[in-house]
Order: C-alpha cells, then sequence, then structure tokens
C-alpha cells in the first residue's frame, strides 16, 4: 500500500491554507515538487480538539411537542454528542517512520481523554493494517488491500496513466491557490530533531471575510490558467483513449455485457455514438473538455460576486506556522482553526477549535518500520470482530472506559413502535413474514408488551423453545428467566416472581411485559413522548 499520500496530503494542506506564491525566498511550488521525491522519513504529529458544548438535556415525563419536533432534537442531541466526544480528545503519534520504498508504516502513540490515556502501536504493510492497543489482549488486524496488491498487467498502464493525470490535477487546484494577506516569511534557524536546521519560518491567519474572498480570488485564479487547464484537458483525453483501446478493458466490458444481456446491448448502442463522437478529433475534443472546465470556474466565479457580507464566517480563525529547510522541504508546521460561528457547527455546539502540529526528520534516510505480528489478530469488520474484542477487552483498562463512557460502544438501544393490538394480531396471523412486525408493541390494561425474542436479543440474550414443557427461556448475563405463555408469573432462576401481566401469543410470537423483561435484561425504559407512539430501551 503506497504511503507517499501521508506527506503528500500534509504538504497539499500546508499549501492549501498558505497560498502558492512565493514569499521570503521559500517557494511552495518547489516544496510539492520536492515532496514528490520523498521516499521516507520519521516524524511525530498532535492532534486535538475542543468544544464548547450544551450539557445533555434533562428528559422528563409527559414530554410536549410534536413527533417530528421530538426526532430533531433527537437528531441535535446526536450531533452535540459526537461533538462531546471530541472535545479534550489528544491523538499523539510520538514516533512516525514511513518508508515508500517498500511500502510500510510504523507508529507510536497515545489516545488522551479527560484523565484516561491509552498507548497503542500500528504497523502496515501494502496489504495490512496491524493495530496493538493497551487493554485488548489480542491485535487488530485489516487487510486493506484485500487482494489488490497486484495490478494484472493489462490494467498496470492505465493505472500508472490514471495517477498521471491525478496528479496533474492536484497540481492545477493547488498551484492556483492565492496567498493569505497576513503572510510572514523570516530566514531563521530551527531546533529540531537531530540539531539545529537552517531555513524559512513562515507564519500567517485568515479570518472571518478573508475566507471568502481568497476563495473568489482562487475561482479566478482557476478560471485564468490557460494552460494548466488545457494540459489537464489533454492528458484527461490520452488516458479516456488508451482506455478504450486496453484489451484488459475490452474483456472486462464484455463480460459485464453478458452479464447484463439485453439491457448491456440497449446501452451501448445508445452509448456507441457519444464515445464515436468524443474519439472523432482529438483537437476537437480537447478544446471541449478545457473549454467545458474553464465554463465551470467562470460560472463559480462570477457567483462568487454575490455573496452577501453577512454570510461570512464571524468569529472565525486559521492560524499556520510552516518552517521549512534551505532545500525546501518541509520540517515542522502547525495549524489552528477556531470558530465562535454556531452556523457552521451544531445546534447547541458555541465554539470549537482543532489543532494540528506535526515534525518530522531523517528525510530521505534509511528509516526502519518495524512490523507487528498479526498472530492471533481480530479482524473488527468480521462478523465475530466485535464479539471478539468485547472478549479480549480489559474492564480494568483506560481503553473500556473511553469505549464505554465516551464513544458509549457498549450502549445498546432499541425502539418499540405502537401498534393496536388487533391490528397487530391480524398481522402476525395473515403475512406471510411476522417476524417483521417484532418491533411493535402493544398496550393491555396500561401495560406495554413486547416481543420476547426481539427484546432479548436486542441486548445479548439467547432464546430458545422447550417443547417439553412448552416453556421459552431466556438466558442473559447468567440469569435465566422462563416463561410460560398465558401465565402472568416467571421462573428466574429457578424462583418464581411476578410480571405484571401474563405472557401471551401475539400470531406465532411470544409477547410479555416489556418492562419486566427489559429489568431481566439489564435495559431500562426511557421515558416516553406522550402520545407513546414509539417506546425506547436502552442498555449501557
Amino acid at each position: 500500500m503506497n504511503k507517499r499520500w501521508l506527506a503528500g496530503c500534509l504538504a497539499g494542506s500546508l499549501v492549501v491554507v498558505s497560498g502558492c506564491s512565493a514569499v521570503g525566498g521559500f517557494d511552495p511550488k518547489v516544496m510539492l515538487e520536492n515532496e514528490k521525491q520523498v521516499v521516507s522519513y520519521e516524524g511525530n504529529m498532535t492532534l486535538s480538539f475542543d468544544f464548547d458544548v450544551e450539557p445533555t438535556k434533562e428528559e422528563t415525563n409527559g414530554e410536549t411537542g410534536s413527533s417530528e419536533d421530538i426526532w430533531t432534537e433527537a437528531a441535535n442531541e446526536l450531533k452535540r454528542t459526537h461533538y462531546r466526544t471530541l472535545d479534550g480528545m489528544k491523538l499523539s503519534l510520538t514516533s512516525l517512520s514511513l518508508n515508500n520504498a517498500d511500502s510500510t508504516v510504523s507508529a507510536k502513540g497515545t489516545l488522551e481523554k479527560a484523565d484516561r490515556v491509552i498507548p497503542f502501536e500500528l504497523s502496515a504493510d501494502r496489504d495490512t493494517l496491524v493495530v496493538k492497543v493497551e487493554g485488548l489482549s489480542r491485535p487488530l488486524v485489516i487487510e486493506t488491500m484485500a487482494g489488490m496488491s497486484e495490478i494484472p498487467q493489462e490494467f498496470a498502464g492505465l493505472v500508472e496513466q490514471a495517477t498521471e493525470v491525478s496528479n496533474e490535477l492536484g497540481s492545477y487546484l493547488l498551484l492556483n491557490l492565492p496567498n493569505a494577506a497576513d503572510i510572514k516569511a523570516e530566514k531563521k534557524s530551527e531546533k529540531l530533531q537531530g540539531g539545529e536546521v537552517q531555513g524559512t519560518a513562515l507564519s500567517l491567519s485568515v479570518q472571518d471575510e478573508e475566507f471568502p474572498v481568497l476563495l473568489q480570488k482562487y475561482l479566478k485564479n482557476l478560471t485564468l490558467d490557460d494552460a494548466g487547464l488545457h494540459k489537464l484537458a489533454e492528458m484527461v483525453y490520452e488516458a479516456a483513449e488508451a482506455a478504450a483501446a486496453s484489451e484488459g478493458v475490452r474483456q472486462l466490458m464484455e463480460q459485464m455485457n453478458e452479464e447484463r444481456g439485453e439491457e448491456a446491448a440497449e446501452a451501448q448502442e445508445g452509448l456507441g455514438p457519444v464515445v464515436e463522437s468524443f474519439f472523432f478529433d482529438k483537437e476537437v475534443t480537447v478544446e471541449g473538455l478545457y473549454g467545458l472546465g474553464k465554463s465551470m470556474f467562470a460560472s463559480a466565479a462570477a457567483a462568487s460576486s454575490q455573496w452577501k457580507k453577512a454570510d461570512a464566517p464571524k468569529d472565525t480563525k486559521a492560524v499556520m506556522t510552516l518552517f521549512a529547510d534551505d532545500k525546501q522541504q518541509w520540517r515542522k508546521a502547525g495549524f489552528e482553526l477556531e470558530s465562535r460561528d454556531a452556523r457552521f457547527m451544531a445546534d447547541g455546539v458555541k465554539s470549537g477549535k482543532v489543532s494540528l502540529s506535526l515534525e518530522r526528520w531523517n528525510v530521505n534516510g534509511k528509516v526502519a518500520t518495524p512490523q507487528l505480528s498479526s498472530a492471533n489478530g481480530i479482524d473488527p469488520e468480521a462478523a465475530d470482530g466485535a464479539d471478539e474484542m468485547l472478549e479480549a477487552l480489559d474492564v480494568r483498562s483506560d481503553l473500556y472506559r473511553f469505549l464505554k463512557e465516551d464513544l458509549k460502544l457498549m450502549h445498546k438501544e432499541l425502539q418499540l413502535y405502537y401498534s393496536d393490538k388487533a391490528e397487530l394480531q391480524s398481522l402476525m396471523n395473515e403475512g406471510p413474514h411476522p417476524e417483521v412486525f417484532q418491533d411493535m408493541y402493544y398496550i393491555t390494561d396500561g401495560k406495554g408488551y413486547g416481543s420476547v425474542r426481539e427484546l432479548a436479543e436486542a441486548f445479548g440474550g439467547e432464546v430458545s423453545w422447550n417443547a417439553a414443557d412448552k416453556t421459552v427461556r431466556v438466558e442473559s448475563g447468567g440469569r435465566v428467566v422462563e416463561l410460560t405463555p398465558g401465565s402472568s408469573s416467571a421462573l428466574l432462576d429457578g424462583s418464581a416472581v411476578d410480571m405484571g401481566g401474563p405472557a401471551e401469543w401475539c400470531g406465532p410470537v411470544l409477547y410479555a411485559p416489556i418492562r419486566f423483561l427489559a429489568e431481566q435484561l439489564g435495559a431500562q425504559v426511557q421515558p416516553v413522548n406522550e402520545a407513546f407512539d414509539w417506546i425506547t430501551i436502552t442498555k449501557d
């Protein structure tokens, strides 16, 4: 797996903020060209988040408002929860090693949140990412390329050509970025890993109304860069021409046409004239692509004149620092974005700040990237991956607290939707698939009744039918509940308890009092809206 994009993205992001005109002897264009030659380096990185978020609103019984209002507030609260999770989070890579020659990466670092510090280390090669985290007894193993390392020979040239087009597009977009007004450059020495380094230090800031002004300049630059746009159009044509002539593409299209049958034949009949017109005359088609791109950017630039000052960001500022050595390789950078403009954040988020700092050394030097063992690893994307992770998790660790308290990954939630009992029985009895209606509940004598299987399986329980004594057995967390259809009494670990209402059949599905079932499964029934349209049951 190619890791060059790691540094390339960083270099590109620095140029996005700083612009691409030379300042004080430092030329971002040269830096970008140099970045293409980087094959290895060592470094470190820190990324942190700070958000001021309103506290969770207390829910009350008899909640008022329409269902739409309630759902909207629930969606907003979910967004606020994401911001609360990020607030105070800090990701540090204390050591990062990259070697593009053999496409490997290794790193060590920590994830911090409140008083929790979670050390981790990782390594990656062309195919596999391995992550070891303190608090997890087994490594996580993720197949990143899944057998796509080797590109078939018939497609190798096309992939290379597509990469060249992608690089040219990136250069066109980056090299037209305008400089911010507040940009300063200073020749100085900086203390980095390995000693003092001579170079150029840049600093700049962009705030409020300056953001749309820079975007307007950017759109104008893109429109007027005739040479860059024309070269890009020509490369796109040549890549398309090579693909059309490729034997590999021809075979792939034939295979797809066979699978799609008549539908493919009709599509090909309609597409044929379009393809012929595209390749009829290279010079004409390239001019057409060039004109299309120019028209798009010109239209966007013209439309930007209608932007209103009131629409510009307020109380928003981006600050960047950059240090490049005398070879114009970036070595150290910092970026900070801070905003108090509620329009750009979720409802209830008052302010936010994102900070990023980077440093690297031993650029193009001899860099070792030790690889971690994937033995006894867990594939988190596998069907049983989540269960294996829970089994390997140390409940005393900071990782467990982070997953449970911050990410809420241990949180389980089930929603049941109200139905009239008679209507639900009709659906259960007459429909070919009664199981699809198990997320519905009904009310009898003031008590909510829900599907025993639906509740049990939602919260980690196992349900079985005992044909001998005609009872339903629910096992969860070491507890055993036995329900007898028609009886209000259940056996809890062998002792009789009152459920407050009988277990009863609704079609072929056994229903029982929701609150009783939830309590035995370690879950809680949340306050409901006044219309009782739905019930939410949660377990942490």
